[in-house]
């Protein structure tokens, strides 16, 4: 047969399609690697080289987790410390365990579990960019998961009922406020917190795990329809919104009721006279000298009064801003996912949950190491020394 008629076999494709599809391929690889999934620009690998976006791709990644690693290490630390000496605190001084005392040390344990069971899961998550454990894992720490983030905010609703019931009713606190009826509030604590957490292993919703969340928790609709929204309204209506409006107006109408306590203690014992009263008294009535007197004693005991009045508010803003900075994100985004059926970006499925684990940080400050008395026997635990000082508010921020 002639050589001119002889088939030809194809010649293979190097340009075109078949450059772009190489570049998906090597893109690909890239995005296997641990650090790159983290990266925003590797879910948009089409327009993007090897050569170009392999280094900064890496190198971003790297440096938010580093960033996720280094943080979470600091929140676990700073929660482990703090709760740590708290529960040390009511060991060796069980005379300390009054009724308000139980649920700050129910909120130290509370808070003591999450970084046992809580925190080190994500940590080994970021590490390892996947869950490492088995499937049944993963669901009984999705459930201890909901479960104690249920108990810690519930708690602070107790707490704050206890303070409400000392600032508006201090002469019946004792009668409303036993060791029986502390414990009993205690148990209702852990019956709400279970009610919230139990519906997703008995199928209402799911437990997952999530990927840029690094935890296991309840499902999050993913735009196919088969989680159960519902089920995520039922808990960021009674795991957060109720705790919140109920914080936050019974510390509203203790801060109203502690201010005008100091205006009406300011108005009974210093009442500024008249230019009548002081000009028409006799230098020698005492009574009339001491309601002529306005010098430097009032206005030393006056600023006591409106620091007093300033601390009240410092304590009421404190309380309400690091319940709703740590708590509001998180619940927040699950909203959020759940009304439009699909994960929000990367960014906000981690920061949120790095807010709520850092609640068991701040939470031995705010309610605690605020208090004069407990600094005290905190500092006495290493062998120093701290006396009370009357510029620490004695209105409802003592524990």
């Amino acid at each position: 047969m002639p050589a001119d008629v002889c088939p030809r076999a194809p010649e293979p494709q190097t340009t075109g399609h078949g450059g772009v599809q190489m570049g998906l391929l090597e893109n690909t690889r890239l995005g296997s690697f641990p650090f790159a999934s983290m990266s925003s620009t590797s879910l948009h690998p089409v327009n993007a080289t090897p050569s170009a976006a392999s280094p900064i791709q890496t190198a971003d990644s790297a440096a938010i987790t580093i960033f996720q690693i280094t943080s979470l290490m600091v929140i676990l630390i700073a929660a482990f410390l703090g709760n740590g000496v708290i529960f040390l605190v009511f060991v060796r001084k069980p005379s300390l365990l009054s009724v308000s005392n139980r649920f700050v040390l129910h909120l130290a344990i509370c808070n003591f579990l999450m970084c046992v069971v809580v925190m080190p899961p994500v940590l080994v998550s970021v590490i390892s960019t996947d869950w490492m454990l088995k499937e049944q894992s993963c669901i009984a720490t999705g459930f201890l998961n909901v479960l104690l983030f249920a108990a810690i905010i519930l708690t602070l609703v107790m707490i704050t009922v206890d303070r409400y019931v000392a600032v508006m009713l201090p002469l019946r606190y004792y009668i409303y406020m036993t060791a029986r009826r502390a414990a009993l509030m205690i148990l209702l604590v852990w019956i709400m917190a279970l009610a919230l957490a139990l519906p997703p292993v008995f199928g209402w919703n799911s437990i997952s795990y999530h990927h840029h969340r690094f935890i296991c928790t309840a499902a999050v609709p993913d735009g196919s329809g088969t989680p159960n929204d519902s089920y995520e309204i039922y808990l960021v209506v009674g795991g957060f919104a109720v705790p919140l409006i109920s914080i936050a107006s019974m510390y509203g109408r203790m801060y109203l009721a502690a201010r005008d306590l100091v205006a009406r203690d300011r108005h009974r014992w210093f009442r500024v006279p008249s230019s009548e009263e002081t000009t028409g008294c006799s230098s020698t009535d005492p009574v009339k000298k001491q309601r002529a007197f306005t010098g430097g004693g009032i206005k030393k005991i006056l600023r006591v009064h409106i620091g007093d009045e300033w601390r009240t508010a410092q304590t009421t803003l404190m309380v309400m801003l690091s319940f709703v900075v740590s708590w509001l994100p998180y619940y927040v985004v699950g909203l959020v996912e759940a009304a439009l059926d699909r994960h929000v970006s990367p960014f906000w499925e981690w920061i949120p949950l790095w807010l709520a684990l850092s609640s068991s940080a701040f939470n031995p400050y705010v309610y605690v190491f605020r208090s004069a008395s407990m600094r005290h026997h905190a500092f006495s635990l290493f062998g120093l020394r701290r006396h009370a000082s009357i510029k620490d508010s004695k209105l409802f921020t003592e524990a």
